[in-house]
């Protein structure tokens, strides 16, 4: 596909794609949804960029802003209530858990081989 440049455009689409690129919600409405862009044109075309239509992708825009911005004081107060002292202590029975079960699957190895070693000759022992 040939990507055509802004002055080859139809004033029409080039005011569209401006439009677009003012408020980036609509390109992502578009491709999550998988509709056509056409669909979206002739809506701009015939509606104008006034409609009601437009508003939920130019309003939308700053509530990702309005909940990162209520994100970061929430993290700042569950770090402000985090109990340095029980979370290394809860890190390291985590890791004295975890020696363990290595030391279970390395003696369990170990035990595996012994016993296949031997296999050949169990029938000299019966």
């Amino acid at each position: 596909m040939i990507q055509l440049e802004n002055e080859e455009l139809h004033p029409t689409v080039r005011e569209f794609k401006e439009f677009v690129n003012k408020h980036p919600q609509i390109m992502i409405e578009v491709r999550k949804s998988g509709k056509s862009w056409q669909g979206y044109y002739d809506k701009w075309v015939i509606n104008g960029e006034d409609d009601a239509m437009w508003q939920e992708f130019t309003t939308s825009r700053s509530k990702p802003k309005e909940q990162n911005s209520e994100l970061l004081p929430l993290l700042m107060k569950y770090a402000e209530n985090i109990n340095v002292n029980k979370l290394q202590e809860q890190i390291g029975r985590f890791d004295e858990t975890i020696q363990a079960i290595q030391k279970l699957l390395i003696n369990s190895e170990r035990h595996g081989e012994k016993t296949q070693e031997r296999k050949p000759f169990n029938w000299f022992y019966d």
